[in-house]
């Protein structure tokens, strides 16, 4: 958590037996371990910029598909939860979080891993509500900030996923309005403006609807309901 607060690299190694250990009981980090194809994360690997991602960050995402389909039950399977799960997620923030300083990502694949980060804090940890969130949602803007031009031109679709795992993320912070008015712009880009339509689309990313989200459809909605406006950048 504190590398993502702090976007620096990670202070503390990992011990090589907890590792083994956490690889060894979470089978959504082997790679021969296979699930029910579903829609979740499908667009991460089919579109026509999956082929560019570093090959690491790939890695990272297909563990989470793994992770999300089966923790939200998407996937039929006789998985069941174990406390080294959390473990195995801590792993892959790890991973995600030092990537960023190991490697040189463009900034397409940056805001990418930035906003994986944010949802599996929001979605699965559950800790939007905290406040600490406020900072990697600034994170999150800043680096939108120097990738939307190309997400807008390459992925207009992943960069409504991001824009929407930021309104998640941002909700009753100052710049949740910000988040709210570039959903605005890019679902009316792409012509999703509907959530039955738009819903489908983040679905095929990191996101499952629950039985519990209409106040998630109702923040979507909202985004609408006034004029667009021209926002400036900070």
């Amino acid at each position: 958590m504190r590398g993502l607060i702090n976007d620096k690299p990670v202070q503390l190694n990992k011990s090589w037996k907890w590792e083994f250990k956490v690889r060894k009981e979470c089978p959504f980090l082997w790679e021969e371990y296979e699930i029910t194809p579903s829609f979740v994360g499908r667009r991460f690997f089919t579109s026509s910029w999956s082929s560019r991602l570093h090959p690491e960050l790939t890695s990272s995402l297909c563990s989470l598909q793994k992770l999300v389909s089966l923790y939200e039950n998407v996937s039929s399977s006789s998985w069941k939860q174990t406390r080294m799960d959390n473990d195995g997620l801590l792993l892959l923030n790890h991973e995600l979080l030092s990537l960023a300083h190991e490697r040189s990502l463009p900034a397409f694949q940056d805001t990418l891993r930035l906003a994986v980060l944010i949802y599996t804090v929001v979605r699965i940890r559950g800790f939007g509500g905290m406040p600490c969130a406020d900072i990697f949602v600034s994170t999150l803007r800043k680096s939108l900030q120097a990738s939307s031009a190309a997400l807008k031109s390459t992925a207009p679709d992943l960069l409504l996923w991001i824009l929407f795992i930021g309104s998640l993320a941002s909700r009753g912070r100052s710049c949740h309005s910000w988040f709210l008015q570039k959903i605005q712009e890019c679902a009316q880009e792409l012509s999703l403006e509907s959530w039955d339509s738009a819903v489908v689309v983040l679905q095929e990313y990191f996101f499952v609807y629950r039985s519990s989200d209409g106040p998630v459809k109702e923040m979507w909605y909202s985004a609408f309901s006034q004029p667009l406006k021209i926002v400036l950048e900070e």
